[in-house]
């Protein structure tokens, strides 16, 4: 998979378990991830994705949160985050 994140992907809000690892994602994190209350787990790691994380994600309770090897720059407050992992991004 490559591009951007499709704005589609906020329909889809039972899902629980979202793997997008080792694409060629780029761009920021869509604002719609933060429609999906039940997600658990958000791999995005191994992209080039960037920018800061969008707050509407930092809402969902008790999410585990990989962005590891990315170019995100910048983290608002961890919010509801359970897990974050954030290692190998130019913070």
């Amino acid at each position: 998979m490559t591009g951007t994140i499709p704005d589609s992907i906020g329909m889809m809000t039972s899902l629980t378990y979202l793997s997008l690892q080792g694409n060629v994602l780029e761009g920021q994190i869509p604002d719609v991830f933060g429609q999906l209350s039940a997600l658990e787990n958000l791999d995005l790691r191994l992209n080039q994705l960037n920018g800061s994380l969008p707050v509407s994600l930092l809402s969902i309770t008790n999410l585990t949160l990989i962005l590891s090897s990315n170019h995100i720059t910048s983290l608002p407050c961890a919010g509801n985050i359970q897990s974050l992992f954030i290692d190998n991004n130019p913070l």
